[in-house]
């Protein structure tokens, strides 16, 4: 299992770096980030990371494969081989959460939209039986997603298991 952490920018010639970035279609100014990699043999290299539109960085690692959130913009790297297996089309990623057991990660963006992805790197929208100004995924477990979300109903703060296979959930 490799490790991965985000670190300030490092000195020139300090780790081995690899440039990791996606196309866009209009020039936008992005920040860097950096995470630094431990592979099984213990060496280490720097993923040099565009950010996407906000300012949300997270790290989660199941096996090799690190989903790594620079800045909103979500990137699927393979820490073993340093090479960029996915990323995603939403650049305002706000929360994730990974299932070590089945590889499965789930994320939601600015946009409202929430996903569910495995290592086919497929997304899958999961709808949502309420409506939120902001929401926080919890967990994942079995079949099911833990959220806590504001109501834009009632502006209470609530819990919900989101059925992620039937799109359904229950309070």
């Amino acid at each position: 299992m490799i490790q991965a952490i985000f670190i300030t920018q490092p000195a020139s010639g300090e780790h081995r770096e690899k440039i990791i970035d996606v196309p866009f279609r209009e020039h936008v100014i992005r920040p860097w980030s950096w995470v630094l990699f431990c592979k099984d043999d213990y060496t280490e290299w720097v993923a040099c990371l565009h950010g996407g539109e906000n300012a949300y960085r997270h790290v989660d690692v199941v096996g090799t494969l690190a989903f790594v959130i620079a800045d909103g913009q979500g990137y699927f790297i393979d820490g073993q081989t340093e090479e960029l297996i996915y990323y995603t089309a939403e650049s305002t990623i706000r929360s994730v959460v990974a299932d070590d057991q089945n590889g499965l990660f789930a994320y939601t963006s600015d946009e409202g939209d929430l996903l569910v992805i495995d290592q086919s790197f497929v997304p899958r929208p999961v709808s949502l039986p309420f409506q939120f100004y902001t929401i926080k995924l919890e967990k994942i477990a079995g079949k099911f997603l833990v959220v806590t979300y504001e109501d834009r109903t009632t502006n209470e703060f609530k819990t919900a298991w989101v059925d992620m296979t039937e799109a359904g959930a229950t309070r």
